[in-house]
């Protein structure tokens, strides 16, 4: 089939939070005008797996099975090449110009669908866990995929007593949708609640639960799409009924940015009391986030 989309996974999640941040990388693919075969860049988040952070800034790689909606069709799946930044897509029979496209692929919805229960992955977020979108009149060089959700990175270590595992985290909203189906317009790449967005994201861990260490912090990773979202609180519930609850505000300058991971210092467990998860000390400016070299 001479209609392929290759897509190329060129630069880098910026590990930018209102914590230790860089700017987003900005290196170069090689494009493809072959039969008719559209480069797709992929400046920020991705259903991809994030990989280690290498000078503040996190990796993506292509995962298996990733599946774009193409004009509310799934195209073919993913042909991943050997270094995992690059993949080609085939389109779906029967769609003309111009086309939306969104990542990942959901059977039967064409919006922005933010997972309402998200796997926990270690050192990652969860497979198509971070929605974007992109629009094009025709085939072209290159499109950029633009990214609809940012996400946050919530460290925990063990207490002091020790020996606690962790089975499951929740996060609730009670001003803002925070999951679900959203509407999506690809041109300006906004997003609405839908009838069927929620307030509510569980974090589903292992069934034998997440062993939290006194020495070496877990951390989880969790997707939010882009926005004001007010006050979000957290519940960290251990094996035995045990639960931490904590909060972080989302609004203003602090609101969830496309494309960018909000880190928190790590926190011991503690049952008692409500705490307000802080982020590593930062500021912003137009040009970027500046690293306090607070990251280890």
């Amino acid at each position: 089939m001479n209609n392929i989309i290759q897509a190329v996974a060129c630069a880098c999640l910026s590990l930018a939070l209102l914590s230790c941040t860089k700017n987003i990388s900005d290196r170069q693919s090689d494009t493809s005008s072959a039969g008719r075969e559209l480069c797709i860049s992929l400046p920020q988040g991705t259903r991809t797996a994030l990989g280690s952070p290498s000078d503040g800034v996190y990796p993506l790689y292509w995962s298996d099975g990733d599946i774009l909606s193409i004009n509310g069709k799934a195209s073919g799946g993913a042909v991943i090449a050997t270094d995992r930044t690059k993949s080609r897509f085939s389109l779906p029979d029967g769609i003309t110009a111009p086309y939306s496209i969104v990542y990942p692929y959901k059977e039967g919805f064409s919006g922005a669908y933010f997972p309402i229960d998200q796997t926990y992955v270690n050192g990652s977020f969860d497979s198509g866990a971070a929605p974007m979108c992109a629009y094009t009149e025709e085939i072209v060089e290159q499109v950029t995929m633009i990214p609809l959700a940012g996400a946050v990175r919530i460290s925990l270590l063990d207490s002091e007593a020790g020996g606690v595992t962790v089975k499951r985290l929740k996060l609730d909203s009670e001003k803002a949708f925070i999951a679900g189906e959203f509407t999506l317009d690809c041109r300006s790449a906004s997003i609405t609640p839908g009838q069927k967005a929620v307030q509510n994201i569980s974090c589903v861990l292992p069934s034998e639960g997440i062993q939290l260490s006194r020495d070496v912090r877990t951390d989880f990773f969790i997707t939010l799409p882009k926005g004001d979202l007010d006050t979000i609180k957290v519940q960290i519930i251990a094996v035995g009924g045990a639960v931490m609850t904590a909060s972080f505000y989302a609004s203003g300058d602090k609101a969830v940015k496309a494309g960018v991971v909000r880190e928190f210092k790590p926190m011991k467990f503690n049952k008692n009391g409500d705490f307000e998860l802080l982020d590593f000390n930062a500021q912003a400016d137009n040009l970027g986030w500046e690293n306090d070299n607070y990251l280890d």
